[in-house]
């Protein structure tokens, strides 16, 4: 049914003109927009169900660190046992004890001594590698954004020193022990009379069970 926009009066919807007053009728096929004309067909499977396909953006990858506690972890464990064994003895003397921080704290005069085997300024290099790698590793472990490149190799980087340390201790002893009238030093009648593992502090061991445990640590996925 068309309505006359000029009187008001209804006229069937096939009318052209207005049966009433003669005006112009609009096109009612023009009026008309078919539903399908603006809204996009679904698909139709065969058995006549319409099918919605549901596209789904792929999730954003996340860059964070793994949830895992960061205690959990060995090289947390490593890293702190040796940044404590470092304010802790690690040689032990009846004058006093050598700790890490002491022998930092003697970079200077280790510098300037007259020391032609260079065991100041090695223990000096040795404190200050180990204790630079612990401190990496640990901020590593707990969420700081550095790489695992970073972490694979200062991980290891300890361990390596010590072992490095203890050769270069075992070839000073040997070469002093042929110079030495009274024989191989490392002859255990001779080395036990020089040596007493008391001599060796608990900073020393503590450092090394922490090497041995970041060496053995994997990276945070």
């Amino acid at each position: 049914m068309l309505i006359c926009p000029n009187c008001g009066a209804r006229n069937i919807d096939s009318a052209k003109f207005c049966v009433n007053c003669g005006a112009e009728l609009p096109d009612a096929s023009k009026e008309k927009s078919p539903v399908s004309q603006t809204s996009e067909t679904p698909a139709v499977s065969r058995s006549g169900a319409s099918l919605v396909t549901v596209t789904q953006s792929p999730a954003p990858r996340s860059h964070n660190y793994s949830k895992t506690p960061f205690f959990t972890h060995l090289a947390f464990w490593g890293s702190l046992m040796i940044i404590a064994g470092f304010f802790l003895n690690w040689i032990n003397f009846g004058e006093g004890n050598i700790t890490g921080l002491s022998i930092l704290s003697a970079a200077s005069n280790v510098a300037k001594e007259n020391d032609p085997a260079n065991l100041g300024m090695g223990m000096l290099i040795v404190v200050s590698v180990i204790l630079l790698s612990a401190v990496i590793c640990f901020f590593y472990v707990i969420g700081v954004r550095i790489g695992r490149g970073v972490f694979a190799f200062f991980k290891i980087i300890p361990l390596l020193v010590l072992i490095a340390l203890v050769a270069y201790v075992l070839i000073q002893i040997r070469q002093s022990g042929k110079s030495s009238e009274e024989g191989d030093l490392l002859d255990p009648a001779n080395f036990s009379n020089t040596f007493e593992w008391k001599m060796l502090g608990v900073g020393l061991y503590l450092t090394l069970v922490g090497s041995v445990l970041m060496a053995i640590s994997r990276s945070r996925r």
